[in-house]
């Protein structure tokens, strides 16, 4: 996946960001702190259509890292939680 297929949006963000996926190719969100922990993820059951909204508010303030999942590629962006 490549930034021009999949965009995050706002970034930073306070309670939650959107994911627009124009191809609807997502199957797993995974978001990772600075030390490259897990801290939160969502499978998704049924294919992205058009966006997903990923709820953030329960992280403390900082920069994380995103990985979006499909099948057979996957995309990372970074974001800040204000």
């Amino acid at each position: 996946m490549n930034d021009q297929v999949i965009s995050v949006y706002p970034n930073p963000v306070k309670d939650k960001f959107t994911i627009y996926d124009l191809r609807s190719t997502i199957d797993r969100i995974e978001i990772y702190n600075p030390l490259g922990q897990l801290v939160q993820h969502s499978p998704l059951f049924w294919r992205v259509a058009g966006s997903e909204a990923v709820d953030v508010s329960m992280l403390s303030p900082g920069i994380y890292f995103v990985r979006l999942v499909g099948e057979r590629e996957q995309w990372v962006g970074k974001f800040i939680k204000e």
